[in-house]
């Protein structure tokens, strides 16, 4: 039995990486998907920090941002 959802998720993911890496990619140099993937790592990383810093200033508890953010307070 051939899992199309499978493929489906593959597909859709790879074009979503190739589609990212033509508007990032400069002309003269080269990007590949392992460039490309630690790029949105790091983006998205940033942008955990950026909102975990505005929380604080805001004085939010602690639980109430890992709430939000879906992890748990161990």
């Amino acid at each position: 039995m051939v899992h199309y959802s499978f493929w489906r998720i593959q597909f859709l993911t790879y074009n979503f990486l190739e589609y990212q890496r033509q508007e990032w990619q400069h002309p003269g140099n080269t990007m590949t998907i392992g460039d490309l993937i630690r790029r949105i790592c790091k983006d998205n990383i940033g942008q955990i920090v950026v909102y975990a810093y505005e929380q604080a200033l805001a004085k939010k508890p602690l639980t109430d941002v890992l709430k939000y953010m879906k992890l748990d307070a161990a």
